[in-house]
């Protein structure tokens, strides 16, 4: 068994791999092709002025991730009130799943825009709601199905390397050729290794036994990876691509709306649609990078139901003061998955 304190350690090297990248190559939040990129503009260098003042203010880690929170929180609101053209690329994905990694349980309100369906106007080359929703499903069955075999530890190792190994499978079952190293596949698979204290031991994982006798299935065409020695996944960047066609309507239908999340109301309202700023930066121009940035916007949050984006550019320009804040977000990765894992593998 893996004590509690092993496990928070083990998420404490999680949160520690992930920072150090994301300051080097980040998907930042950008005004540019936006609807109403002058908003745009002005709801993001607000939300970092307030993050940074918030976090000079903050005692101790908790409130400071309160900050944190509060800036994805109203990034999203700018999304969706000036940028809603953009709501499925990848810097708003990436915005999406930090709130998701830093709640525990996982908010029950839905979230807006997300997942982004196929083929998503504007969507980011690689769908990480799929993702998301296959790696919480993988590791939730570290209880739901391993925890029934808590009398035999080899049994009970083995469903274990076969519900992370099944999480890591996503990665590459969703966006095969694409290095998602810095986005937690690299990070969950050292996680993995490290709170199963495994040396080799979830090698030559067989779809026999993880699919026939636990139930547990890859999301890699029955490819289950060795959390401790991971396949190259590729080198392709994420990119935004036009999918469908550029998104000209907002598509939420009512341009106003309400609602609540992480218990806090919310009203929004969509900008007109503006062709001129949306041509400004060449709309079949993909995003390029390999790091989710979290940048913010008002302090409204959203939900809603659907959206995307017709263009996306990785170039941000935003400024980069509060730096020391900017990227904190991303040292979470994907924690709201790995908590629940951490946790109930310790019960």
């Amino acid at each position: 068994m893996v004590s509690r304190l092993a496990n928070l350690s083990a998420l404490a090297a999680l949160c520690a791999s992930t920072a150090g990248a994301a300051t080097a190559d980040a998907i930042t939040a950008s005004s540019e092709g936006c609807v109403d990129s002058s908003s745009m503009k002005t709801c993001v260098t607000n939300a970092e002025g307030a993050l940074g003042e918030c976090g000079q203010d903050a005692q101790g880690d908790i409130q400071l991730q309160g900050c944190i929170l509060t800036y994805d929180m109203t990034l999203l609101g700018c999304y969706i009130e000036s940028c809603w053209n953009k709501v499925y690329s990848c810097e708003y994905q990436l915005v999406v799943v930090d709130i998701l990694s830093q709640q525990y349980p996982p908010p029950e309100d839905p979230v807006p825009f997300w997942p982004a369906p196929d083929n998503a106007p504007g969507g980011c080359v690689c769908n990480f709601g799929t993702i998301w929703d296959n790696l919480s499903s993988s590791l939730n069955q570290l209880t739901s199905t391993c925890n029934e075999y808590m009398s035999s530890v080899s049994s009970l190792q083995s469903c274990q390397c076969c519900a992370w190994s099944s999480g890591l499978s996503a990665f590459y079952g969703a966006c095969p050729g694409y290095d998602l190293s810095n986005y937690g596949l690299a990070a969950i698979a050292s996680t993995a290794a490290t709170t199963l204290s495994m040396s080799g031991t979830c090698s030559d994982l067989t779809s026999s036994v993880c699919k026939g006798k636990f139930g547990i299935e890859s999301q890699d065409n029955g490819v289950y990876p060795d959390p401790a020695n991971l396949s190259d996944p590729g080198s392709k960047s994420l990119t935004t691509t036009q999918g469908s066609g550029p998104l000209t309507t907002f598509p939420g239908g009512e341009t106003v709306i309400a609602g609540t999340f992480l218990n806090m109301p919310y009203t929004l309202t969509a900008a007109s649609y503006n062709a001129d700023n949306v041509e400004e930066t060449g709309s079949s121009t993909p995003t390029d990078s390999s790091e989710e940035d979290s940048t913010t916007g008002s302090s409204t949050s959203s939900t809603s139901t659907a959206g995307a984006d017709s263009s996306d550019s990785s170039s941000s320009d935003s400024t980069n003061h509060n730096s020391a804040f900017r990227y904190g977000p991303l040292t979470m990765g994907m924690a709201g998955v790995i908590t629940l894992a951490l946790v109930v593998i310790s019960l």
